[in-house]
């Protein structure tokens, strides 16, 4: 069981590892991006994926990426498909390039890549926790199946079908208009993520 000092302390290292990676990419297109308070929750897999009942067949684009070395959880990033075509758009805009559909997914792929490599990087610096990632591969498809996928490995991975989840939500925004709020930050904790977060929490 986490204790309530270590459950503190991983949210604020979700927090700002997010907020690193949200002013990256705020940076990176000039919009103003805005993150939620991580919501931590230990839940079962099968309970977790029925929460997304209603939206299983929503088109999104997804990315799974594995932690290795220091850690061994998964990252998921997902966007709905409107909230990710004004990003691409911003981009490609500033760029000047023209919205080709491999060049989009190029942008996608690099949206996602900042947005992991950020994360990561905040929680070296916070923890000193030496950790890479693979390279995110994008996918367009029904939030069921990434979901689905991503659950899928944590539990073979982990050999449990219970895992801790820090959930943080994204709000986009251009001037006064909010451009998406369906920006997601799924990180699957492994128990040993946790015990080695957990060891370097108390030692701080």
């Amino acid at each position: 069981m986490i204790n309530d000092l270590v459950q503190d302390g991983i949210r604020e290292l979700v927090n700002i590892a997010s907020a690193n990676a949200s002013t990256a990419l705020s940076e990176m297109t000039g919009l103003l991006i805005t993150v939620s308070v991580p919501e931590l929750r230990i839940v079962n897999i099968y309970d977790f994926y029925a929460e997304f009942a209603d939206t299983m067949e929503d088109i999104v684009y997804g990315s799974i990426v594995r932690f290795q070395d220091g850690l061994e959880g998964y990252l998921l990033i997902f966007m709905d498909k409107k909230s990710m075509e004004e990003v691409v758009g911003r981009l490609l805009e500033l760029l000047g390039g023209e919205a080709s559909k491999e060049l989009a997914l190029d942008t996608i792929k690099e949206v996602f890549n900042i947005f992991s490599s950020s994360y990561v990087t905040a929680i070296y610096n916070f923890l000193n926790i030496y950790a890479t990632h693979t390279p995110p591969t994008v996918t367009e498809d029904f939030l069921g199946s990434i979901l689905n996928t991503a659950l899928g490995l944590a539990s073979f991975n982990t050999g449990s079908d219970v895992i801790l989840t820090v959930k943080v939500d994204l709000k986009i925004q251009k001037d006064d208009n909010v451009l998406g709020t369906n920006f997601w930050m799924l990180h699957l904790m492994t128990n040993k993520d946790i015990e080695v977060i957990s060891q370097a929490i108390m030692s701080l």
